[in-house]
């Protein structure tokens, strides 16, 4: 089992190190793309950064990976973020971007990525994310990229 240092003030400073983030790219550009992170981890920050004043009509929320499961289940990281941030700010629901595994996963899979292709057109930026929020599991994996699958030599779907 490795070694987790816990600090007590994790969910502040990751709150404070994404804040500055969100201010700084929004003084660069009009509207940013911010990737989110699902697991537990999380929602302690994102409820704590619903409370800050942001524009929220300038910013589109995209998440790094959903599990299988339907929006509803508490398994869902779409279901963690809109509970614990979503639905306490005021963002344009068209500014929120979620796979829709209601369509069946390979559809589902399809829809995002043509939809984050349609928000970078939109955008018209040779780059999607001003801002990626990465948690890592125990065995190392990422956005549902786990060690040691195929899914590391993926270099053409989104």
């Amino acid at each position: 089992m490795p070694n987790i240092i816990r600090t007590k003030e994790f969910t502040s400073k990751a709150r404070s190190h994404i804040l500055d983030a969100i201010n700084s790219s929004l003084d660069l550009n009009s509207t940013i793309v911010i990737c989110l992170s699902g697991g537990k981890t999380p929602s302690l920050v994102y409820n704590e950064l619903s409370k800050d004043k942001i524009d929220w009509i300038k910013v589109y929320l995209t998440f790094g990976d959903e599990r299988n499961v339907p929006q509803t289940d508490n398994n869902s990281n779409y279901k963690m973020v809109f509970d614990s941030f979503i639905n306490k700010i005021e963002i344009p629901n068209e500014n929120i971007l979620r796979t829709k595994i209601e369509l069946g996963i390979e559809n589902a899979a399809r829809d995002y990525g043509a939809s984050l292709l349609a928000l970078q057109k939109k955008l018209n930026r040779n780059y999607l994310f001003d801002i990626v929020l990465l948690g890592i599991g125990s065995d190392g994996h990422t956005a549902s990229i786990f060690p040691n699958t195929n899914a590391l030599h993926e270099s053409e779907k989104w």
